[in-house]
């Protein structure tokens, strides 16, 4: 898998807001683990939820960085966003670990 590719074109669906693409990129049981919204989202309806009210309610797009690749299966990911919860860029991170072609577990925070 090319992770950098990967990571490319998941960014790419989040901007355009391509709820069915992007959730297609995660397995079925997959668990995003936000601490800066205070919940877990597990497998495809949790994680709907969070993209709906953190990403299309927001108006949020995302900015790669950079990218540290930890092994075939895992990335580090330092992003900016912006939108309608600020007039300035977050800085953010995402870890993301991966089984087969999709996401099994991600964290994501706001630095």
């Amino acid at each position: 898998m090319d992770i950098k590719k990967f990571v490319n074109e998941w960014i790419a669906m989040s901007n355009a807001y391509d709820i069915e693409n992007y959730l297609d990129t995660y397995h079925s049981d997959a668990v995003l683990d936000d601490p800066t919204a205070g919940a877990e989202f597990k497998g495809h309806s949790g994680i709907r939820a969070y993209f709906e009210e953190y990403f299309i309610g927001y108006q949020t797009q995302t900015y790669l960085k950079n990218i540290k690749i930890i092994s075939e299966n895992e990335v580090h990911l330092d992003l900016e966003f912006t939108g309608t919860f600020s007039n300035q860029r977050l800085k953010g991170t995402f870890d993301l670990v991966f089984r087969g072609e999709k996401i099994i577990s991600a964290k994501a925070e706001l630095v």
